[in-house]
């Protein structure tokens, strides 16, 4: 018989600029997987749908203003913990703006193969290989 697991929905988002290079975000100190680099975003809230959700997040986090809709799925992972991760990957191709660090922590934007050599958070690092095999405006 199960427990009962709650499970806790994460999104995240890989932007895009238009150099093909993509925003990755290093935890700050204090927090879960300190200095380990991830996919920027955050939690669900209620009543918030996947896009809304990201898009608040980046906002808080970075100050980058993301139009929902603009948001396409990548993939997704869940968490073997408790409560249960469930984490979803869009991505987006952005114009411009410069990421803030209203939260702490180190913004930096990064071609596709310099993130695989980063010390990634465990879900993130199990989502990178979709992100891989999307086609860059550089051929990848």
């Amino acid at each position: 018989m199960e427990k009962n697991l709650t499970s806790i929905v994460v999104v995240a988002a890989a932007l895009e600029n238009r150099g093909g290079a993509i925003l990755m975000h290093r935890r700050p100190e204090g927090r879960d997987h300190a200095g380990r680099w991830e996919f920027p975003g955050g939690k669900v809230e209620r009543g918030e749908t996947l896009r809304e959700a990201l898009a608040r997040e980046l906002h808080e986090e970075s100050d980058l203003r993301i139009e929902p809709g603009l948001l396409a799925p990548v993939g997704f992972v869940t968490g073997q913990s408790n409560p249960e991760i469930a984490l979803l990957l869009f991505h987006a191709r952005i114009e411009g703006g410069e990421p803030v660090a209203k939260e702490g922590g180190v913004w930096r934007w990064m071609k596709r193969g310099e993130i695989a050599g980063l010390d990634l958070a465990p879900l993130d690092r199990v989502l990178l290989p979709g992100l891989l095999a999307m086609q860059g405006p550089e051929g990848g």
